[in-house]
Order: C-alpha cells, then sequence, then structure tokens
C-alpha cells in the first residue's frame, strides 16, 4: 500500500506535529513518513503532506499552512483560538495560518492543493486538551472540582455536539482522495458500521444492604411509614440481596446479550468521601459478582474514587486491592464523578498500568469533549510526549441527561438525545460510548429510564453496532496496527 510522505520544519513541536498526524492516520488506516525534503521521483506516484508556512507548487503536495498554537505561545494565553471561529462548509475551523483577515480557503490548481485551514494544530487542540491544561488555574471548577463544559470553546462556539475531529479527518481524506493516486482506507469494524462501548460504573452495588445507620437515623428522626419501609427492605435485601433494586447486573447483561452485545464493568476498590464507600471490593458477594461477570466475559475494570483523579498512590494502592479479585491484571477505568485534571490524570492512569481511560465527557451535558469519537492514544502536555494509554472518549452518562441540574430530559426527550449521538457516531463510523449505572433502573428515582436502555440497546442493534466492552474495543484497534 502507499504511504503518505509528511514535511514539516519546525522541530521545536515535532512531539506535537507527528502525534497529531498519527492519530489521524492511524484512523483513517493509511502509513505515513516523515521527510526532510522532496524530490520529483517521489511524488510520481506519491502524495506529499506538506505542514509548514511556505508553500510547495508542485503536483501531488497537500500544503496545509501552519497557525499560531505550536509558536512561542504554545501554553500562554496568547495561543488560545481567535473567536469567532471561522468556518468552512458550516463547520469552526479552530485555527487557520497567520495570514491576518483572512477567512477559510482550499485551492487546488494543476494538481497541487493550498489550504489555511490547520488542520492539525485544530485537531492538537481539542484531543490533547490544550484548552484544560491552559486554562486549569483560570476558570472556576464546579462543584466537584471539575472543568465545566460552560468554559470549554466547543460549548461556547457551539460545537460540543460535533466530533469536529473526524469532521476535519474526513476533509483530510476528501483531499488525499482527489488526488486519485489509489489510496485506500481501512475499514475498522469489519462488518458493523460502527462499535458502541457499553459501560456501567459500580457505584452502588446494592440500595439497602450498607444503609443500615442511615435507615435506623431516619426511623428515629421521622418515624414515618417509608422510615420502617428502609428498614423492612434493608432486611430483606440482606436475606436475598440479588432483589435488592440496584442489584440489576443480571438484567443488563441479558438485555445486552440479546443483541450478542457484551460490557464493561467498573468497580471501585477505595474512596475517602461522602461520593463513594457503598461497598468493599472484598465483600463476599462482591467478589462473587466479579467472579460471575468474568465467567460471562464481561470485562471487569476499575472505576477511580473521587480523589484519585490526580494521584498516583491512591490510585495504585486501589487497583492493586482490585487486581486480587480480577482474572485479567489489563483492564480499563474511569474516574469516579467523571473528575480529571489534563496535567496529571492520564499519566497516573498510564503509570498504574491501565490499558486505556474512558472518563472524557462533560458530566452536565452529553457530547464530544475531546472533539472525537474515535479511541486514541493520548498526549501529556507536561511531559511533551505520547503515552501508552489509550482514550475512548464517553459519549454520553445517563446521569447527564436526567439530572435536573444539567440537562433535566425526560425519558422521550432521551431517548431522541441518544439516537441523535448514536447517529453522529455512525456518520464517522466511530465509538458511541454509553455509561449506564446499574442503579438507574429503580422504580422511584428512574421510572420509565428501563424503556429507555432497553430502546437504545434495540436501536444500537438496528443501526448495525457492534456492542463490546472497553477491552475488545482495545484489542480491535491494536490488531489494525498502531
Amino acid at each position: 500500500m502507499n504511504k503518505i510522505y509528511i514535511l514539516y520544519k519546525d522541530l521545536n513541536f515535532k512531539n506535537q506535529i507527528q502525534y497529531t498526524f498519527s492519530v489521524l492516520f492511524f484512523i483513517l488506516g493509511i502509513e505515513i513518513e516523515y521527510i526532510t525534503d522532496i524530490n520529483e521521483k517521489l511524488l510520481e506516484k506519491n502524495l506529499v503532506i506538506n505542514y509548514s508556512d511556505f508553500t510547495i507548487k508542485k503536483k501531488n503536495v497537500i500544503n496545509i499552512k501552519y497557525s499560531y498554537l505550536f509558536s512561542e505561545h504554545y501554553l500562554k494565553v496568547e495561543s488560545m483560538p481567535k473567536v469567532p471561529l471561522k468556518k468552512y462548509n458550516s463547520f469552526p475551523v479552530i485555527y487557520i495560518s497567520n495570514e491576518d483577515n483572512k477567512n477559510c480557503y482550499l485551492n487546488k490548481d494543476h494538481n497541487c492543493l493550498i489550504t489555511n485551514m490547520d488542520i492539525i494544530q485544530s485537531s492538537f487542540f481539542m484531543i490533547a486538551r490544550y484548552e484544560e491544561v491552559l486554562l486549569w488555574d483560570r476558570v472556576d471548577k464546579d462543584l466537584y472540582g471539575r472543568f465545566p463544559s460552560s468554559e470549554s470553546l466547543a460549548y461556547k462556539e457551539g460545537f460540543l455536539d460535533i466530533p469536529i475531529v473526524n469532521e476535519y479527518i474526513e476533509w483530510l481524506w476528501n483531499w488525499i482522495d482527489s488526488f486519485n493516486l489509489g489510496y485506500t482506507r481501512k475499514n475498522i469494524w469489519g462488518k458493523y458500521d460502527f462499535a458502541a462501548c457499553l459501560t456501567h460504573d459500580v457505584d452502588t452495588p446494592f440500595k439497602y444492604i450498607y444503609s443500615l445507620k442511615n435507615d435506623i437515623k431516619n426511623l428515629k428522626i421521622k418515624k414515618t411509614v417509608l422510615a420502617y419501609r428502609d428498614i423492612f427492605l434493608h432486611t430483606l435485601s440482606n436475606i436475598d440481596y440479588k432483589k435488592d433494586s440496584f442489584y440489576t447486573f443480571d438484567y443488563m447483561k441479558k438485555i445486552e446479550r440479546k443483541y450478542n452485545f457484551t460490557s464493561s464493568f467498573y468497580f471501585m476498590a477505595g474512596g475517602e468521601t461522602s461520593y463513594e464507600n457503598f461497598y468493599k471490593v472484598d465483600d463476599k458477594r462482591i467478589i462473587k459478582l466479579i467472579d460471575k461477570l468474568n465467567n460471562d466475559n464481561c470485562e471487569i475494570g476499575y472505576h477511580y474514587s473521587f480523589n484519585s483523579f490526580d494521584n498516583l498512590d491512591k490510585r495504585k494502592k486501589e487497583k492493586d486491592l482490585l487486581d486480587k479479585y480480577t482474572k485479567d491484571k489489563k483492564y480499563g477505568g474511569r474516574n469516579h464523578y467523571l473528575r480529571f485534571k489534563a496535567s496529571d490524570s492520564w499519566r497516573v492512569s498510564e503509570e498504574v498500568g491501565l490499558l486505556y481511560d474512558s472518563t472524557l465527557s462533560y458530566a452536565d451535558r452529553a457530547g464530544f469533549r475531546c472533539g472525537i469519537c474515535s479511541p486514541y492514544k493520548v498526549f501529556d502536555i507536561t511531559q511533551n510526549k505520547k503515552l501508552n494509554l489509550w482514550e475512548i472518549p464517553l459519549i454520553l452518562m445517563e446521569g447527564s441527561l436526567k439530572d435536573k441540574k444539567y440537562m433535566n430530559l425526560n425519558c422521550d426527550n432521551a431517548f431522541e438525545e441518544i439516537k441523535k449521538k448514536i447517529n453522529i457516531v455512525k456518520k464517522y463510523k466511530g465509538v458511541f460510548t454509553l455509561l449506564w449505572h446499574n442503579s438507574s433502573f429503580d422504580k422511584e428515582s428512574w421510572t420509565g429510564w428501563k424503556k429507555v436502555f432497553e430502546d437504545t440497546m434495540k436501536y444500537l442493534y438496528k443501526e448495525n453496532a457492534l456492542g463490546v466492552s472497553g477491552k475488545e474495543i482495545i484489542t480491535i484497534l491494536n490488531n489494525k496496527g498502531d
């Protein structure tokens, strides 16, 4: 298969440039090679991408003109995109070349293409979470110490619902294909149109078993029928914990297996806040559950505790404990409450040996936080290097849809939102990553949402999705090459 050759001159940003090209071309499935000069013989049957601030007017050359992110302004506020963003075919272009007051352009003449749309720096900005590193200490975090969606460029410029990097990749492919040199794209998912990564964070496996202290406290204070009822349900759950309303693991597996889907279950193994500690991973009931899920070919993954999002010692201690109860020690995970610090969290995940992370979505709004719906190897801006860790971007959490503080959707509108996101991911042949908690079928607090889950599984099947666990996603990608 023909290679595409990449020419660039700015060695100060070699790591960032090569990283971004590697992500884009991995998704396209086209091999690339970096060169320092062009010769006429090379151009006879091959395509060269010239990524610089000068133009090479030769046949079979794509000239992508260089912008200002990779410059002396890097990691300074001056490097942020100029808003409002310019648009091309109604899509925003985050960075265009340094020419002042220019609209986006794409010119092709005598088999030479020139554009001022710097899709390399634009893509890096999104997938490396550049703005979150740069602005972390400059913005007000939300109640849980998270970078809020409202501070993101994607939200402010109205493209949080678009995987803009995937759109840039489509542009890149169209530019390549217009030269008719015989390049072909790789089909990652075989007979399927896209993939669905089905995940379940196990925050609270039981509603009543661990609630006795609170139930007794409520009984002393209120002495209501509900307080007596909760004591009764606590007793029943201890007699047969599988009848607890949060213990929905068999049900979820049944619905998923109906469509030949598999999924990931992320378990906690620590925590020190009131947002967690609702079970112990060494509880015999949890051990039995993990064994059963393991035997059913589900992925057992790691749900990092609230305060371990940027803490290596906490994360290592928790993962070591979880490893005692998992057959496979190489798995992925997600941080509790979707906490994430772009300067540290990925590095911590890599250092504890995780295969992938799937934290990256804003809790308050479904969408494309990283601007992409394809898994990719991540870049550590602090250490200026590519990490051996995949990100499978989370697209949608059921709590984002329902919570009154977030999107506040009813069941019907929530399912419409889910379908919209699925359709977008299908368009780009990406991965629709869904988070659905085991506790989100409770008849009291989640009335009607059971049907939403079932309809979602049915819709994924209808749209020809490959429904698998996060680990299976990474296995497929690794088998396609890196």
